[in-house]
C-alpha cells in the first residue's frame, strides 16, 4: 500500500510541477502583451465568472490590404504583391520598351517598373493642384487656358530628352510641351507643345502648338502614345502613335527647357519625363 501511495504522491507532484509550469508561461505571455486575459461573466452566479486567455490580435491583421483589388496600399511594395501579399516579380522588359502597357500607370513607370514622377515634380502651380499620384487637377477658372504648371528637373542644354504621354479619355482638355522658361498659365507661353482634347468615345484629338500657334492636327485615339523629343543638336520632334509629324516646320533649341503645361479643364496624369532631366 506504501509503494502505491508513493506512486500516487509522485504523479501528483510532478502534475502539480506541470501546472506551475503551464500557468508560469501563460504569465510570461500576458506580461509581453501576446495573450490577454478577459472573463466570461454575465451569470448571476460568480462560480461562472471565470478567466480565459486567449491570443491578443495583431493591430497589423486588421490593416492587411487586399491582394486582389489592382491598388497599390497598405506594405504593398507594388500592386497586389510585396509585403503581406505574395512577392513582387522583377521588372518587366515593358519598363523601358518606352510605351505604357502591363499595368504602368505610366510609360515605363509605376506598377511593377520604377514608380512615376512621385508629388513634388511641379512647381509654378497656378489654379491647379499636385495629388499625391502625381496627377495635376484644374481646380478653378472655368474652361479657359488660365491653369498652368511646370516641372522642377530641367532638360539642360545640349542633352536630349523628352516627354511623353499616352492618350486617355479620363484626362481633360489640356496641353504640355518643353519651353526654355515657366511662362504664364496660357497655352501661348509653351513653346513647343501638344494639345490634347478628348472626343467622343475612344477619339482624341492633337494638336501641334509653337509659341500659341496652331502648326497642325492629328485625329487619334485613347491609348496612342504622343511624345515630344529634344535632340542633342537641338531638332524638336512630335510623333503621335509612333509616327513623325512630319508637316512641322523643323525646331531648333540647344538651350536648357522645362516641362510646361496649360490646363483648359479637368486634369492630367501619366506624363513622364524621358532622357538627360535633372
Amino acid at each position: 500500500m506504501s509503494k502505491q501511495e508513493s506512486f500516487f504522491d509522485r504523479f501528483l507532484s510532478r502534475a502539480n510541477q506541470t501546472v506551475v509550469l503551464v500557468a508560469g508561461i501563460v504569465g510570461i505571455a500576458v506580461s509581453l502583451g501576446l495573450y490577454q486575459v478577459t472573463h466570461n461573466g454575465g451569470s448571476d452566479d460568480p462560480d461562472d465568472d471565470k478567466e480565459v486567455v486567449t491570443p491578443v490580435p495583431d493591430p497589423d491583421d486588421t490593416k492587411v490590404p487586399t491582394c486582389y483589388d489592382g491598388m497599390r496600399n497598405g506594405k504593398e511594395t507594388g500592386v497586389d504583391c510585396g509585403g503581406n501579399c505574395p512577392p513582387c516579380p522583377p521588372p518587366l522588359p515593358t519598363c523601358s520598351d518606352k510605351i505604357r502597357n502591363g499595368n504602368e500607370e505610366g510609360v515605363d513607370c509605376g506598377g511593377n517598373c520604377p514608380p512615376c514622377e512621385p508629388k513634388g515634380a511641379f512647381t509654378n502651380l497656378e489654379r491647379i493642384i499636385e495629388e499625391s499620384t502625381g496627377r495635376l487637377t484644374k481646380t478653378s477658372g472655368g474652361k479657359n487656358w488660365n491653369g498652368g504648371a511646370s516641372s522642377v528637373k530641367v532638360l539642360p542644354a545640349g542633352t536630349a530628352g523628352g516627354v511623353s504621354y499616352t492618350l486617355k479619355s479620363s484626362d481633360g482638355h489640356f496641353l504640355f510641351g518643353l519651353s526654355p522658361i515657366a511662362g504664364d498659365a496660357g497655352f501661348q507661353s509653351v513653346k513647343y507643345a501638344l494639345a490634347v482634347q478628348p472626343g467622343t468615345g475612344a477619339k482624341v484629338q492633337v494638336n501641334v502648338f509653337e509659341s500659341g500657334i496652331n502648326r497642325t492636327k492629328r485625329d487619334s485615339r485613347t491609348g496612342v502614345r504622343t511624345s515630344i523629343h529634344r535632340a542633342a543638336n537641338g531638332q524638336i520632334t512630335y510623333t503621335v502613335d509612333g509616327m513623325r509629324v512630319t508637316d512641322v516646320p523643323a525646331a531648333n533649341y540647344t538651350g536648357s527647357l522645362l516641362l510646361d503645361l496649360s490646363i483648359n479643364h479637368g486634369g492630367v496624369s501619366g506624363l513622364t519625363m524621358e532622357g538627360g532631366w535633372r
